[in-house]
């Protein structure tokens, strides 16, 4: 009788024993290959000061900040207007996906944010959306693409605020 619960004994010391040993085993491998592929996307800087390109009906272009608020790949952002007091306008928001070195950005923005002849109210905010890529000298290039504005996509580059 002490024999047979002596095997019996053995097989469940076997048992658990397998199964921590598969656990282990597994646990280690995705470790191995978190460490190895897995990584987060690099951190943006917060602030973009933004050239536009010509826009059609626009005899003064305005500088533009871009001020950037990012939570892994989650980006918020919002279009200023590259004055002093810029953080004292209303933040209008943008928000997208970052893709490696590409971001886009879609939302409502004000048009007289980007143009002296537009018009400047809150109420009457239009649809736009910013593609971008950042380069290795700190600068970003892209287009805007604002249908209320123009029908033509707005090129722009960009140069980073620290």
């Amino acid at each position: 009788m002490q024999n047979l619960n002596f095997n019996l004994n053995f097989r469940i010391l076997a048992f658990y024993g397998g199964a921590i040993a598969t656990m282990i085993i597994l646990f280690k491998s995705i470790t191995v290959y978190g460490e190895n592929y897995l990584h987060p996307p690099a951190p943006l800087k917060n602030r973009y000061l933004l050239n536009l390109d010509q826009i059609p009906d626009c005899k003064q272009i305005n500088p533009v900040l871009l001020k950037v608020q990012q939570s892994g790949i989650y980006v918020n952002a919002a279009l200023l207007p590259a004055t002093e007091n810029a953080d004292k306008f209303k933040q209008l928001s943008l928000s997208g996906l970052l893709n490696k070195q590409e971001l886009n950005l879609s939302g409502k923005i004000d048009a007289g944010i980007l143009c002296q002849n537009f018009a400047h109210s809150e109420n009457q905010l239009s649809p736009a959306t910013l593609r971008l890529s950042f380069t290795k000298q700190k600068e970003i290039i892209g287009q805007l693409l604002f249908p209320q504005v123009t029908s033509s996509r707005i090129n722009f580059t960009g140069v980073r605020q620290d």
